[in-house]
């Protein structure tokens, strides 16, 4: 196999599955995690600490400041280079994350459409954000198939026009596999009962918070956190930013916010993964796991 694959929902303990998997098979992590590439978000991301990644290589972790911003292509780029090293010094790949988006664009070799401001501020000037005919329009000029799949959406409108006008033979929506390195290999996918996933979110956002996740936040705000790109988005970062900012002091109350927004976003990784992997083995949880057990039938599973 080239690369073996972790994935799943938040908060069932991927990143430490991936540990005792890379323990027995020789290998180096590769996170997918959009948010661990940020030097200073550590906890609130469950990033491994820094005894775990002396256990184990981790690649794919605080590459960036938190003011850069990052996309699944510069992740796609970033990662297969950590792959080729990996592999150079003859160890096995192990993808492990919850980034659905990214681990779809590295696996199945996504070409990323060209960009070029000066064309989309031209597109922005020329079109209003609800002029959906005129861009449609345009759009059928050039790329009739992708008109058809943009209708009604004239965020994807303009993207589109901007592609197809820089280079109009391009599609964004399909795999460029030329010269792309080689990544099969197992995928495992674990679809926890959502019940039992909640209770671990709830856990989870409680004993971040006891660690120390108001603090990480407040720091990283002098650091320019809100006006961050990418890293703003980060779960739980900007409601905590929004405590401390409002001068609030019920803390239950943030839990509790924190936890319904990770228990939807959950829902929407579970949905993802049980759809965008055909072929992958799906586990599925349906009473409280143990994380060594769940190592152990991914090993057996990857070496028959």
């Amino acid at each position: 196999m080239q690369v073996l694959s972790i994935l799943g929902p938040t908060a069932l303990g991927k990143s430490r599955i991936a540990v005792t998997v890379a323990e027995q098979l020789k290998g180096e992590i590769v996170s997918c995690d959009s948010m661990m590439v940020y030097r200073g978000m550590n906890i609130g991301t469950a990033k491994p600490g820094v005894a775990v990644r002396e256990r184990v290589p981790h690649h794919m972790i605080d590459i960036v400041d938190i003011g850069c911003r990052f996309t699944a292509k510069l992740f796609v780029d970033r990662a297969r280079d950590a792959i080729a090293d990996i592999r150079h010094r003859g160890k096995l790949p192990i993808l492990c994350g919850g980034t659905g988006m990214y681990v779809k664009a590295l696996l199945e070799q996504y070409h990323f459409a060209p960009h070029d401001p000066d064309i989309a501020a031209e597109i922005r000037t020329v079109y209003s954000s609800d002029d959906v005919a005129g861009l449609h329009d345009a759009l059928e000029k050039l790329d009739s198939d992708e008109a058809h799949r943009a209708t009604n959406n004239p965020r994807r409108l303009m993207r589109a026009l901007e592609t197809a006008r820089i280079e109009p033979t391009c599609c964004a929506r399909s795999p460029d596999r030329a010269g792309a390195p080689d990544l099969s290999g197992p995928q495992f996918i674990f679809i926890p009962a959502p019940a039992l996933l909640a209770h671990r979110i709830d856990m989870r956002v409680r004993t971040m918070i006891s660690a120390g996740w108001i603090d990480e936040v407040a720091a990283l705000l002098h650091k320019g956190l809100l006006d961050a790109p990418t890293a703003s988005q980060a779960l739980g970062y900007r409601q905590i930013a929004a405590f401390i900012q409002d001068g609030r002091e019920d803390v239950e109350a943030l839990i509790d916010e924190i936890a319904r927004r990770t228990r939807a976003y959950a829902k929407r990784q579970r949905t993802w993964f049980r759809h965008q992997h055909p072929g992958a083995e799906v586990m599925e949880l349906h009473e409280a796991w143990n994380e060594e057990d769940l190592a152990a039938r991914i090993v057996r599973s990857a070496t028959v």
